[in-house]
């Protein structure tokens, strides 16, 4: 029997292998069904690959899905310019996902669970809705400039609409307790909890040793997301060049969408870009040490809990590790210094006994802490508090 309906709204895809908010996703389905949960799955769509994949995993289960493709098809310029101004950013929710979810919602559900923050504004759909809030722009552009006008205009408007969104919600998830402390500072009225976010360990192939012998160390992400692209600069230009001065065989393995950004360093000796790879996991077979210099960036990084979860040593800052139980020489290495971080990627290099060491106590971690029933444990009891 189950133990009611919760409606979840997501921007991305349920699928474990697809964008970072989606493999999020499908650990919180999967938590939720073997919960004892009847849920009713609204997606925004962009991959029909990581569509078909989210329908195929959860074939057979307690999930009834819909998916809308990211368009603004079937609406005028007037009216999609007029949605733009009252809601920014809303536009992967579309005319089609808000009827449904109007209808859902009269239909009754126990909990509106909306993932990311812009989904918010749907928020006043249902009197006991929860939104999700992973990251904020206004943290992650923080101090970062380009000169475009159309950066700057809408690197204000993003800033503008946060606020203006976050000072409507009433019942707030973040995922770390800086995003709750900045959130409750923008909206001292709504009720902020700090649950962090999961991956299904299951669906992550573990080895206690090494898979390589190769002296590789890279970053897998998103080259298109400024904490990304600014993280993978770094490492090209400040921490490679100090770790190849001690270890010149060392390679540097960068892998992700919009890594093409970066073809300026292509030419760079002992340097490897991957662009718009459609598989991972392959690539974090790669590495003898995951290296993410993240110098500004909030909210969990998805990349680092992937690397845990396959056995990749993690070297990262105190923003690239935001949001971990984690603790320094136990379940990853972490340093702000590039002098610092340089020298803990070598101490790994050199080190294979402290390689599985942090491998091993990572991946406890992630299956204790960070997998699909224990963060809906967590949501349970804020959903008991809407």
């Amino acid at each position: 029997m189950s133990r009611g309906r919760i409606i979840v709204v997501t921007p991305n895809e349920p699928f474990p292998f697809g964008q970072a908010n989606g493999r999020w996703c499908h650990a919180l389905l999967k938590g939720l069904v073997e919960s004892g949960w009847s849920v009713r799955c609204l997606a925004v769509t962009q991959d029909p690959a990581w569509e078909r994949g989210a329908r195929e995993i959860f074939a057979g289960s307690d999930v009834d899905f819909s998916f809308y493709p990211l368009s603004v098809n079937g609406r005028s310029s007037l009216r999609r310019k007029w949605r733009s101004l009252k809601q920014p950013f809303s536009y992967p929710l579309s005319d089609a996902l808000r009827r449904d979810l109007d209808l859902e919602i009269r239909r009754g559900c126990d909990v509106l669970h909306l993932e990311q923050l812009w989904s918010g504004y749907l928020a006043d759909q249902a009197p006991r809705s929860l939104t999700s809030i992973h990251h904020l722009e206004s943290i992650d552009l923080g101090g970062v400039w380009r000169p475009s006008l159309r950066f700057l205009r809408s690197k204000l408007m993003m800033n503008i609409a946060e606020r203006k969104l976050i000072d409507r919600l009433v019942h707030v998830r973040a995922t770390t307790s800086r995003l709750a402390n900045v959130v409750g500072g923008l909206n001292p009225r709504a009720s902020i909890h700090v649950v962090p976010i999961a991956l299904d360990p299951a669906l992550f192939e573990f080895e206690a040793a090494d898979r390589t012998s190769e002296p590789t160390i890279g970053f897998i992400g998103s080259m298109n997301w400024s904490p990304g692209f600014l993280s993978a600069k770094r490492l090209i230009t400040r921490v490679f060049p100090r770790v190849r001065e001690q270890r010149p065989a060392a390679r540097l393995l960068l892998v992700g969408w919009g890594a093409g950004l970066l073809g300026e360093y292509r030419n760079v000796p002992g340097l490897e870009i991957v662009e718009n790879a459609p598989d991972a996991k392959p690539y974090f077979f790669k590495l003898q040490v995951m290296a993410y210099p993240l110098p500004k960036g909030s909210g969990m990084m998805a990349k680092v809990l992937e690397a845990m979860a396959y056995g990749v040593p993690v070297v990262t800052t105190t923003e690239g590790i935001e949001g971990f139980s984690a603790d320094h020489g136990t379940h990853a290495l972490i340093a702000d210094d590039d002098d610092v971080f340089a020298e803990h990627i070598v101490q790994l290099l050199d080190d294979a006994a402290l390689r599985r060491s942090i491998r091993q106590h990572a991946r406890a971690l992630v299956e204790e802490r960070y997998s699909p029933s224990a963060t809906v444990r967590a949501l349970e009891t804020v959903y008991a508090t809407l």
